[in-house]
């Protein structure tokens, strides 16, 4: 039914799987407000997809089916994508009202699809200044990586009455893996972000991501494409590390001032596959040297000295 902007792959099959679990819908309770906006009872349970997620990563445009089958089918409840969207198509203004009944019956049975602009979507990049460090995920519990997965995706506390989901501002603030937490001390003042610092994408290939960022002060700089260990990073030329940043992205500590990032795609496999094609080639051109170095008239006697194949 809606489909995230598209990102590059992940690294391992675990994160693939959280990858494909933190966009899946579930049932919820709806408060007042929605109940009223969906036209269903307060408390009604209705099938809610994670809004958050498709926020954090960007995607700007929802198309969707008009009609909502009662806000329980997977195919069509687009209770989640209601807030903060704005109906770019159809026009709202030709079948809204009692005059256009007739018309949107019909667009109902012929059409039924609508395309609604995000007016709450994440840049592509961003900077934060404060961060929630956390453990390897590999060492974190199936309960907290799923408590991760959750608030990435349905962090908006409105919804459905659990304000604790709400208070992580992921404009200002990311989780952050890491093994030696002091090292961003430097990076993290704790302040919020300043209006002044930017920082634009450009994608120059499906291996090569260039940033350009102007920070006021030194912090981390959020990119929402998939982290893998096979990007490798350069900041104004010099080899820097690359940090797993809300579970699923790349970020990393700049200082600052103007930078340019640019990110590589150098998977182990690729590399490990030009070593094997260099050791052959290696290879080949020793044999090629070696005969090269042998007498011909020896080459000739050998040649002769073969046995008669008749």
């Amino acid at each position: 039914m809606v489909r995230a902007e598209a990102l590059f792959g992940c690294g391992s099959a675990a994160l693939g799987a959280d990858y494909v679990r933190v966009f899946q819908p579930s049932f919820r309770s709806v408060n007042d407000r929605i109940a009223t906006s969906l036209g269903v009872e307060p408390a009604r349970r209705v099938l809610w997809y994670p809004r958050r997620a498709f926020d954090l990563w960007g995607t700007r445009y929802f198309i969707l089916p008009s009609y909502p089958a009662g806000w329980t089918s997977p195919n069509r409840s687009y209770a989640a994508f209601l807030d903060q969207t704005e109906m770019i198509y159809p026009d709202p203004s030709s079948l809204n009202g009692p005059e256009h009944r007739q018309k949107r019956e019909g667009w109902l049975k012929t059409s039924d699809v609508q395309v609604r602009r995000n007016m709450a979507a994440f840049p592509r990049a961003w900077v934060v200044h404060q961060a929630r460090l956390i453990r390897p995920l590999d060492q974190l519990t199936t309960a907290a990586r799923n408590a991760l997965l959750d608030l990435l995706g349905h962090g908006n506390g409105d919804v459905y009455g659990e304000p604790r989901l709400s208070n992580l501002d992921l404009r200002a603030e990311a989780y952050v893996e890491t093994d030696h937490p002091e090292s961003l001390a430097a990076y993290l003042p704790g302040t919020d972000p300043n209006p002044a610092e930017s920082v634009t994408v450009r994608y120059e290939s499906s291996t090569r991501v260039l940033l350009e960022a102007h920070l006021q002060r030194a912090g981390l700089i959020v990119l929402a494409d998939t982290f893998d260990r096979g990007w490798k990073l350069k900041i104004d030329g010099r080899s820097a590390p690359v940090l797993r940043a809300n579970l699923m992205m790349r970020a990393v500590s700049v200082s600052a001032g103007s930078h340019t990032l640019v990110y590589t795609y150098q998977p182990y496999s690729l590399q490990l596959g030009a070593l094997f094609s260099a050791v052959g080639l290696a290879i080949l051109l020793g044999l090629f040297l070696w005969s090269l170095s042998r007498p011909v008239e020896q080459v000739i006697l050998e040649a002769g000295s073969m046995p008669d194949s008749h």
